[in-house]
């Protein structure tokens, strides 16, 4: 036994092979990841989408347009119709589109919310994979496109829709061809998008769906406008400077840190208050997944207080309070305070 182990002492080091650290399986599918991308066709598909039909969608936070074929049939929750813009009819918001392509095959697209993303897929590469990582308004993207032929178990051959049957029709089978995508937006929000398509042309459509994805508040004419100062804002400003000094302890009871006066103001920097908008839609989301956020267009009172930020938002026309909702310096949600 002197060969192995002798030559290893000069290494400092004499032991077997053993699994995998997580840190070593992280390099691994890293590395296999990259190898994915290096392999494959980004395709951007050069549909004209500007007149297709614009959708709000993803609880409210994010528009998207819809090629006609998939247009016809929509679906939303029946909170989220009876919610948006206080009507009971169907407003132009959708989760999830289909569109029967004959009285077996289903073509299905859909759009979700989710906690976190991943932006890199695992496993090995797809059949006539396409994948694209880029920015779509701004979001961290990863677009896949893929085809899958293979037989569902019984069947004696391969044919369109063959890859699996709809979760919520079993008589109707989708794909072969496939879209896959995660967005995740600097605000946190994240998005992942999924279609299954009877042909080329509308796999083709729905990754040129995916390109048309905007942030609501990002949007261009969207962002919030900051309020200029005036009787509202001095108002909180003297209830703000109360906390740093004799109200103190109500201050700490916040989470807010302690800032001198001099560093309390109204903000009027327009993407400090889109910012601001953005950071009020995420908890405002956080408690309650169902609700639809109308587009943040009227000006909104933001207030620079050292590091940290507070934000005015209404109680109500019948409340007899100001509300501020209070972040911390990388915008992370610390409390709300009636005043």
């Amino acid at each position: 036994m002197k060969g192995y182990c002798a030559v290893a002492v000069l290494a400092l080091s004499c032991r077997s092979p053993g699994p995998q650290s997580a840190k070593e399986r992280a390099i691994a599918a890293d590395s296999i990841w990259r190898a994915r991308v290096r392999s494959s066709t980004c395709r951007r598909p050069a549909d004209v989408t500007s007149n297709w039909a614009a959708f709000l969608t993803a609880k409210g936070t994010a528009t998207i347009r819809i090629p006609p074929f998939l247009g016809s049939d929509r679906h939303q929750a029946a909170p989220e119709s009876a919610k948006a813009n206080g009507e009971r009819k169907p407003p132009p918001y959708a989760t999830r589109w289909s569109y029967h392509d004959s009285l077996s095959n289903l073509v299905d697209f859909s759009l979700g919310v989710e906690d976190s993303v991943k932006t890199r897929y695992a496993g090995l590469p797809e059949a006539e994979e396409s994948i694209c990582v880029e920015k779509i308004d701004g979001a961290q993207a990863t677009v896949l496109a893929y085809t899958d032929n293979r037989p569902t178990a019984g069947s004696t051959g391969v044919a369109v829709g063959d890859r699996g049957m709809a979760a919520d029709d079993s008589a109707s089978a989708v794909g072969p061809y496939f879209v896959t995508a995660a967005m995740r937006f600097p605000d946190g929000l994240s998005l992942e998008i999924d279609g299954a398509a009877n042909t080329k042309e509308q796999q083709n459509q729905m990754l040129a769906a995916i390109r048309t994805i905007r942030r609501v508040s990002n949007a261009k004419g969207q962002r919030p406008p900051c309020h200029r100062a005036d009787e509202v804002s001095d108002a909180l400003i003297a209830e703000i400077k109360n906390l740093m000094g004799r109200d103190s302890s109500r201050r700490k009871a916040l989470s807010l840190a302690a800032a001198a006066d001099s560093t309390i103001a109204v903000v009027a920097d327009s993407r400090i208050c889109a910012r601001a908008g953005q950071a009020v839609d995420s908890v405002a989301l956080h408690d309650d997944q169902n609700q639809v956020l109308k587009p943040a267009v009227n000006p909104i009172y933001v207030f620079r207080i050292g590091a940290s930020h507070g934000v005015r938002f209404s109680g109500g026309p019948d409340s007899h309070f100001e509300f501020l909702m209070f972040f911390g310096p990388s915008w992370e949600y610390l409390s709300v305070g009636a005043f």
